[in-house]
């Protein structure tokens, strides 16, 4: 499983806070959003993020960590940055825990800033996003 439907499944099966109309599961997206995909919806893209940390003395490394960007959209502005404080509310309370839906143990999921206003997307729509790091074991 990638990181990035882990936190797929975590916001899916922790989250009552988006405002998706229909089921939160179907709105949600990885990698790529599709044509047919709604007005509102929350995307996720793995990015580039920073080295592997390793123990005192070890040529193994104990723990990743792999950057994420997650887009909320929506034709409404109020919609796109409630989803995205939703998003930041779900990710960034997890500490030394596993995420919903995952057997992988994260260290914490930082994000980089407060969501922010990314501007329109060539059909009108409202984008907020935010970046995060997400320290986790290495699997």
């Amino acid at each position: 499983m990638t990181i990035a439907t882990e936190i797929q499944d975590h916001l899916v099966g922790s989250s009552t806070g988006f405002v998706l109309g229909g089921t939160a599961g179907g709105n949600v997206f990885v990698s790529q959003i599709p044509d047919s995909a709604p007005d509102t919806s929350v995307t996720i893209y793995e990015t580039g993020g920073i080295g592997p940390s390793f123990g005192f003395a070890s040529t193994e490394p104990l723990f990743e960590t792999p950057g994420l960007q997650i887009v909320a959209r929506s034709t409404s502005y109020a919609t796109a940055r409630a989803n995205a404080e939703s998003v930041y509310q779900a990710l960034y309370a997890p500490v030394n825990a596993s995420l919903t839906g995952s057997t992988t143990y994260y260290l914490r999921v930082t994000p980089q800033q407060s969501p922010f206003d990314m501007g329109r997307d060539d059909n009108g729509r409202h984008q907020v996003v935010c970046n995060y790091l997400a320290e986790k074991e290495v699997t």
